[in-house]
């Protein structure tokens, strides 16, 4: 028995490990993937997100499909109608921390040390929760099933039809960022397998909770989830060791703080909604991820004609 629970334990590490691994070479973060469809016309990155969610909801589908269990997939603890403010939040909160929970990931695997603030933002936002003394917060449930759920089998479809109108335009690195987004996939299937709906923003949150001297297996794969990125940037290449300044982390604190209130709202973030929520047919992840897009395209869009309009001044 305990030496069965040591090899779940271990395997948790490594699946989290190729989590961490494909996600940095994917680099899916959503503030970049909109700053890149605005300002260069590519959508190469929010391309890559509907395939992060087609790829998901295809693995539970098979799973759900060839397994002889019932998969656990994510439903709102209770209503969806304080989704948008907090999907509000998180867009305000990746807009300030320039990245969204995959991108602190990917950020941070490079060697940008001001993304340390970004999770420190997150432990305050879990210690000093102004959701929770609001009674906003909201928990996730964890629901049985045996039969693919009607709103997951939308999302693939819709998933598959935003893979083809955003057009296979090629952006740096796609097959790299390709095979990145399918070890995410799998490594995560594997990883829910042993820890439904884990992220990296809940242990912070069972950090702050417990005490920071209270490591448990979630914890532990959250390190190693990092592990796997810096992995993933110093095989190709991209490992920069970056020191913060002053600007960065006053926006790192503050952008992790707010990404983690609006997160408690929803609940979950980014990471959360491409490989967990959205595929498993959660529809606060769906209305969260349709609120947040809009908001930092609006923003991009803003601060590109803003710079346009000062370079004429000029």
């Amino acid at each position: 028995m305990y030496g069965a629970s040591l090899i779940g334990a271990a395997l948790a590490l490594l699946f989290a490990c190729g989590l961490g691994f494909g996600m940095g070479r994917a680099r899916l973060c959503l503030v970049t993937a909109t700053h890149d469809f605005v300002f260069a016309a590519d959508p190469g990155g929010l391309r890559l997100q509907a395939l992060a969610i087609c790829a998901m909801a295809f693995l539970f589908g098979s799973e759900l499909m060839l397994g002889m269990h019932r998969l656990p997939l994510p439903m709102a603890g209770a209503g969806v109608g304080l989704v948008p403010v907090g999907a509000a939040l998180l867009a305000i909160g990746f807009i300030l921390n320039d990245g969204c929970y995959l991108g602190s990931v990917s950020f941070l695997g490079q060697g940008k040390l001001r993304y340390l603030f970004t999770l420190i933002g997150i432990y305050l936002a879990e210690l000093i929760s102004v959701p929770r003394r609001l009674m906003f917060i909201e928990r996730e449930s964890l629901v049985p099933q045996m039969s693919i759920p009607p709103l997951a089998t939308a999302a693939a479809v819709f998933a598959v039809l935003a893979w083809v109108a955003l057009g296979p335009k090629a952006n740096a690195g796609g097959s790299q960022r390709m095979w990145g987004v399918i070890i995410a996939s799998v490594s995560a299937l594997l990883m829910f397998s042993i820890l439904p709906g884990w992220s990296y923003g809940a242990t912070i949150a069972g950090l702050a909770r417990s005490g920071v001297l209270d490591l448990g297996l979630p914890q532990l794969a959250g390190v190693t989830l990092f592990l796997g990125a810096i992995i993933a940037s110093v095989t190709s290449g991209q490992w920069r060791l970056e020191l913060p300044g002053l600007s960065g982390v006053v926006r790192c604190l503050s952008g992790g703080y707010i990404m983690q209130t609006g997160a408690q709202i929803v609940p979950g973030g980014t990471d959360t909604w491409l490989f967990w929520t959205i595929p498993g047919g959660g529809l606060h992840g769906v209305i969260a991820y349709a609120v947040v897009v809009p908001i930092t395209i609006a923003w991009w869009w803003i601060h590109r004609s803003l710079t346009r309009v000062r370079a004429v001044g000029a």
